[in-house]
């Protein structure tokens, strides 16, 4: 008797499915047995999709991707260095990493 083939996910829709069990209150067995998966497939891709952004939609990631930023209004003062017109840009990026542009001149 040959084994029947079960359909392949892809990692979103992996993702989808890890979500689901973990919110349907079942543990893995019994939620792999309900939607006819293999507990060893289910386990490998929670693994593989931990801590990954992979693993959630992008409006539900836990940290913005980007942080919005405004320019400072023109009644801020400019620093002395970047007050005849270039750029002097300075961003600590975090973990000793700071990026800096210039033009001023």
């Amino acid at each position: 008797m040959s084994k029947q083939r079960r359909p392949r996910h892809n990692a979103l829709e992996w993702s989808e499915l890890i979500d689901r069990q973990g919110a349907s209150g079942l543990s893995q067995r019994d939620f792999c047995a309900a939607e006819g998966l293999a507990v060893s497939t289910f386990a490998y891709w929670k693994r593989k999709l931990a801590g990954s952004l992979v693993s959630k939609p992008l409006s539900e990631v836990d940290r913005p991707l980007f942080t919005p930023i405004q320019a400072l209004p023109d009644s801020v003062p400019c620093p002395d260095d970047a007050s005849s017109g270039g750029w002097a840009i300075d961003l600590d990026l975090g973990d000793g990493l700071r990026l800096t542009i210039r033009k001023v001149a």
